[in-house]
């Protein structure tokens, strides 16, 4: 019975090692992609509370559920969604327009909805030291 606990602790510092070695734009891209998957699961809320901190300041969770319906309601699930790419905006990578600076990434998305494809682009903000939540979300046409 003893080594049920090992394995798990064993298990748990693997794990915490080798987020440590992702670079930033693979952690942003992984913040990116649970955070999806709250919104493809309906779980409003959930993506609401795990945004940036700038984005609750922004908008109010009845914004965001009136927002996600309108990018969402006529798509249906998704079907598929392949990672492009990860980079910094050209014109906001690293500056805030008030306050201090922010790093920013963003990250886009191939997604295939039930009734046509698109692409999903999610800004994140590094709000705390390596830590990336999403600060904006759009569907534009692929």
């Amino acid at each position: 019975m003893r080594f049920i606990p090992i394995a798990l602790a064993t298990l748990a510092l693997t794990c915490a090692v080798s987020q440590a070695q992702l670079t930033p734009a693979e952690k942003a891209a992984a913040a990116a992609e649970s955070w999806l998957k709250l919104v493809d699961a309906g779980s409003d809320k959930e993506a609401y509370e795990a945004s940036s901190k700038n984005w609750k300041k922004r908008n109010t969770i009845e914004w965001w559920r009136r927002t996600i319906n309108v990018y969402r309601r006529d798509r249906g699930t998704v079907a598929g969604r392949q990672l492009i790419n990860v980079e910094k905006p050209k014109d906001r990578g690293e500056k805030k327009e008030k306050g201090p600076k922010a790093n920013i990434l963003v990250a886009r998305f191939e997604t295939t909805f039930e009734k046509g494809a698109c692409i999903e682009v999610v800004t994140l903000d590094e709000d705390e030291a390596d830590e990336w939540r999403v600060s904006h979300y759009a569907i534009v046409a692929k």
